[in-house]
């Protein structure tokens, strides 16, 4: 489940529900599950088992296979450095407003004037 958690990212959960009654409701469903089924998971259980199988880190899986391709997981590292960065910047930024909430007075309460 967490994989499947990366893979949908935050964007996600703000962003399709809008976008899906923009451009016609759940008819857009239909090739979503479809691609779901038939190209994400089979790819996503793919990954999970290729990396179970050679009990190595990414770079090292793609460096089996073949050892010019170790740059590709070398790549899928550092993109992954990257959004696992983003994502706990973002939830820090929630965590903080979400226990700012719980003060009184609110913090955000009245309007400054600077």
């Amino acid at each position: 489940m967490s994989v499947i958690g990366f893979c949908v990212g935050f964007g996600a959960f703000w962003r399709v529900p809008y976008l899906i009654y923009k451009n016609g409701g759940g008819v857009f469903l239909i090739p979503y599950v479809i691609a779901i089924v038939l190209l994400g998971m089979p790819l996503l259980y793919m990954e999970t088992a290729i990396g179970q199988m050679h009990r190595v880190s990414i770079p090292f899986v793609f460096k089996k296979i073949h050892p010019s391709l170790k740059i590709i997981g070398l790549g899928i590292l550092t993109a992954t450095l990257h959004f696992s960065t983003f994502y706990n910047i973002l939830l820090a930024y929630c965590y903080r407003f979400m226990f700012a909430s719980f003060q009184y007075p609110l913090p955000f309460a009245e309007e400054k004037i600077t």
